[in-house]
Formats: structure tokens, C-alpha cells, sequence
């Protein structure tokens, strides 16, 4: 919801400075000139913003009990039996694919400094988890 009203707001932004553009320059709407000011906003939005870095993994993934909460996902730790943590050049990726909520994969993208930390609580924690890298 957040990245939807930042989405919304730095859109109506490029809409005002069209428009003041339109006023200073005086000429008439153009649907080309528009699109150089909301082009750059659309792709910062999806290439960048739409996917954000956790910073600090282990205050989205903790274990309590028999219970591993992702997020606002509950999941009981007798069920997972397989993690999916990995590291690319740029960020550490945590999935439970097989561990669906909805037909839909708990997942999220993070600081890859974090990685080993990660890791290692979650083998810790819990019993019998395969790591896979």
C-alpha cells in the first residue's frame, strides 16, 4: 500500500510539472511530451521500488515456540522441512516454496550481509530444515 500512494504521488507530481510546463512554454497538450515526464517515474517505480530490500531479515523471520513468523505469516516449524536461502552479487533471497500460503510463495529479497545470520538462526531454530543454496 505504501509504494502504491508513493506511486500515486510522485505521478501527480510529473502531471503538475507537465502542466507548468504546458503554461510556460504555451503550447498545447502533446502525449509524447508527457511521456518524457512520467516515463522516468513509471520505471523507477517498477524496476527499483517494486522490489525492497529487507535490511534486517531476522526482525521479519523469528521463531517463537513451534511457530517461524515471516511477516505476518504463521507457519507451524513442524511443517517446514525445507528453506530456500540463497545469496546473489547484490542481495540474499529467503523462500518457503513449499510451504504456500493461497497458492503463493512466502518470499522476500535481502541485505546479503545478513546472510550467514539468517542461516544460521533458522538452522538453529528449526529442527531438521534443509538449507537449499
Amino acid at each position: 500500500m505504501k509504494n502504491n500512494t508513493q506511486l500515486i504521488l510522485a505521478l501527480a507530481a510529473s502531471l503538475i510539472c507537465y502542466s507548468t510546463y504546458i503554461v510556460l512554454i504555451d503550447k498545447p497538450f502533446n502525449l509524447q511530451a508527457l511521456n518524457l515526464f512520467l516515463f522516468p517515474v513509471i520505471l523507477y517505480f517498477v524496476f527499483i521500488r517494486s522490489r525492497n530490500v529487507e535490511q534486517s531479515p531476522l526482525k521479519s523471520v523469528r521463531v517463537e515456540g513451534q511457530i517461524l513468523y515471516v511477516y505476518k505469516q504463521v507457519f507451524n516449524i513442524n511443517d517446514i522441512n525445507k528453506v530456500v536461502i540463497d545469496k546473489t552479487k547484490r542481495h540474499g533471497v529467503f523462500a518457503l516454496p513449499y510451504n504456500q500460503v493461497d497458492g503463493k510463495t512466502t518470499e522476500f529479497i535481502f541485505n546479503k550481509d545478513a546472510f550467514e545470520s539468517l542461516k544460521s538462526y533458522l538452522l538453529q531454530n528449526i529442527p531438521n530444515v534443509k538449507i537449499i543454496e
